[in-house]
């Protein structure tokens, strides 16, 4: 332990005229003294005798847990006795670990009563936080007995005509096993839990029962002509009824090497299946009020149908109809149990959602009051509410977007209130997947790249039901760009566009990529990106975009000509970069905020034109002066090279 011989190393020192025997302890004058030190005093094999021998042990114990024979707080409480007794057992051997006689010191005594106390402390804070969790869990097994986020995969039946695929239904099982141990807020049945039942004649349900699982998987694997397909099912423990259930379809011939894959993609579904369950089970779980509960579920299923409307039919009215009635049952539902908090957190975000879509900004500014006031009715009921917390802080953050503030201190305190409750709720809930992405969006706001990556990562950690998969890669995309993190920022791209191919963003990330170290700038593939891109984005966007991939591609193709060692292709490669970027300009009615002109100041660097990427950036600055501060007090890698030019000094203040 650093730290603990300092005390003592006088006496240790050849100066002292004290006998060794005295003492019992040898010279630490130098590094290869302390390591004889340590070879003398055995400290090496007691301390790795001790750990062999508690480990054994722990093992026994945990083996002992997950099959219920002993509680899991035992296993926890041991773990903290292992780690205490470790350092112990090295304080021992430092004190006694030589042959002969040693008598007890006091700052042996000492050193041994500091890692009592700290070890019962330890032990005090893992049975509170224990006990916590149950309570939490509680929440949910109130409901049907049995926590929903405990899951069992059960091993899956190999049903091919010839059986030859029980290779493939065991190795799919443990990779989705694998898969989903890795998600914070799950509790997987390891692959040993589930194997002892392999070849019982117990029902599924019964068998997850005895795991104490409140929800398992079970699937099977069989020929569909030249295919392989693999069938699924999430099931309620409790009831044997199904969730859901799935199937997908891959061909026979190279199942065997897409089983990783596979078992991602299952684990995905799983994982969104599994996320409206625990929903549905915690709302029946906190209110006695059948009605209520009941109303709940009625206001959300108008809800959906409301978003379905408008995203198939693109039909507004039937759309604003549907979130009415949704909105009035919600009330109905506050109403009937005015002690839950939960229908009028719904509200909030209903109101929150609608107001996205609201382009009369009066009338968003109305409906962001609107959401904030119902937040703080949901925290005046239960204070601690993480989804109520969340909101608040989403619509505080977006009043500060909107510049809703009427002068820049109250613009500030927007800004401090809503990093506050976005930071109360992941104190109160750590897994607030959402409020953690907002907070990944607020802190990229304000150029504190690092802290948004750090938020990004642990939204990314938290979301164990994906339900904001898409923004948290893309945020993790943008703050590995910003800070010229090249492998990350690839990495995420190419996940997010793996994992939701009809969303633009992800093979926009690809032309961004190849204005950077993150990937070559091959311009044949920049144009396929930009149709890719195109094909996908919605209509009311496409003008802006039409211009935001061109700048794109043409800063790809600037790229390109200044590593380019022919200089004729190089000049004819800036030529047509150039040419690009002068169709690309739009005015206020496409973009409004006149961001287009930074991009393609930043296009302008690539070939090496800073007198053009300066008048951009003026012109820029012009339309929005109080976005000065940002060239000055931070330094992104895009002006790199620009802050040698005094032009860039002058017009940013620098």
């Amino acid at each position: 332990m650093p730290g603990t011989f300092d005390l003592a190393l006088y006496r240790y020192s050849s100066n002292n005229p004290l006998p060794r025997i005295a003492t019992g302890r040898p010279s630490l004058s130098s590094p290869l003294h302390l390591f004889s030190a340590l070879r003398d005093r055995r400290i090496f094999q007691i301390v790795a005798s001790y750990a062999a021998v508690a480990w054994i042990g722990l093992e026994v114990v945990a083996s002992l847990v997950e099959r219920g024979i002993l509680p899991e707080w035992v296993y926890l409480i041991l773990f903290v006795w292992f780690v205490g007794g470790f350092v112990a057992s090295a304080v021992v051997g430092w004190f006694h670990g030589e042959k002969g006689a040693q008598d007890v010191v006091r700052s042996e005594v000492a050193m041994l009563a500091v890692v009592a106390l700290g070890t019962v402390a330890a032990t005090v804070l893992t049975i509170q936080d224990y006990r916590e969790g149950v309570a939490v869990a509680g929440v949910l097994d109130a409901a049907t007995g049995l926590d929903a986020r405990r899951i069992a995969v059960l091993y899956f039946e190999d049903e091919s005509r010839d059986g030859g695929f029980s290779y493939l239904a065991d190795g799919l099982t443990e990779d989705l096993i694998d898969e989903l141990e890795t998600v914070d807020g799950l509790d997987v049945i390891s692959r040993n839990g589930t194997a002892q039942y392999r070849q019982s004649e117990l029902s599924a349900d019964s068998i997850a029962r005895l795991l104490d699982a409140g929800t398992y998987v079970e699937g099977f694997v069989e020929n569909r002509g030249a295919d392989l397909r693999v069938n699924v099912a999430l099931v309620d423990s409790e009831s044997g009824a199904t969730i859901e259930r799935g199937s997908f379809e891959r061909p026979a011939e190279a199942a065997a090497e897409l089983r990783a894959g596979l078992a991602e993609e299952v684990s995905r579904l799983l994982r969104t299946w599994l996320g409206e369950e625990v929903r549905l089970r915690s709302r029946r779980a906190v209110t006695a009020s059948d009605a209520a509960w009941v109303l709940v579920q009625r206001a959300e299923r108008a809800w959906k149908d409301g978003d379905a409307l408008l995203e198939a039919e693109d039909d507004w009215d039937g759309a604003n109809a549907e979130w009415n009635r949704a909105d009035d049952l919600l009330r109905q539902a506050s109403e009937a149990a005015e002690e839950w908090a939960e229908p009028i957190v719904l509200r909030a975000r209903l109101v929150y959602e609608r107001s996205r879509l609201e382009d009369d900004l009066l009338s968003v500014e109305e409906m962001m009051t609107d959401a904030h006031r119902l937040a703080d009715e949901a925290l005046t009921i239960d204070p601690r509410n993480p989804e109520a917390l969340e909101i608040r802080g989403i619509v505080t953050y977006l009043r500060y977007l909107y510049a809703m503030a009427p002068d820049a201190e109250a613009a500030e305190q927007l800004l401090a209130d809503a990093e506050e409750d976005l930071r109360a709720a992941t104190r109160v809930e750590p897994l607030q997947a959402n409020a953690w992405n907002v907070l990944g969006h607020l802190y990229y706001q304000v150029d504190d790249i690092v802290e948004a990556n750090v938020a990004a990562r642990n939204a990314y950690e938290a979301d164990a039901f994906l339900e904001a998969a898409p923004d948290i890669l893309w945020r993790l995309w943008s703050t590995s760009y910003d800070l010229e993190n090249w492998t990350q920022a690839r990495q995420w791209c190419e996940e997010g566009r793996d994992r939701f191919v009809e969303n633009p963003r992800f093979y926009e990330c690809g032309l961004w990529n190849m204005t950077s170290g993150a990937a070559d700038p091959d311009p044949d593939s920049a144009w396929t990106l930009r149709e890719r891109v195109m094909e996908r984005t919605p209509e009311h966007e496409a003008d802006l975009s039409t211009l935001h991939t061109r700048v794109l591609v043409a800063a790809t193709i600037g790229r390109r000509a200044g590593m380019e060692d022919d200089p004729a292709l190089a000049q004819a490669l800036a030529d047509s970069a150039r040419t690009l970027l002068g169709t690309s300009r739009g005015d206020a009615s496409v973009d409004a905020g006149r961001d287009l002109l930074v991009t393609q100041a930043f296009a302008y660097t690539l070939l090496g034109d800073n007198e053009g990427a300066v008048d951009l950036l003026q012109e820029y600055l012009t339309f929005n002066p109080d976005r000065r501060a940002g060239f000055t007090e931070h330094g992104h890698w895009w002006w790199r090279d620009l802050r040698r030019d005094p032009a860039f000094g002058r017009i940013t203040g620098s």
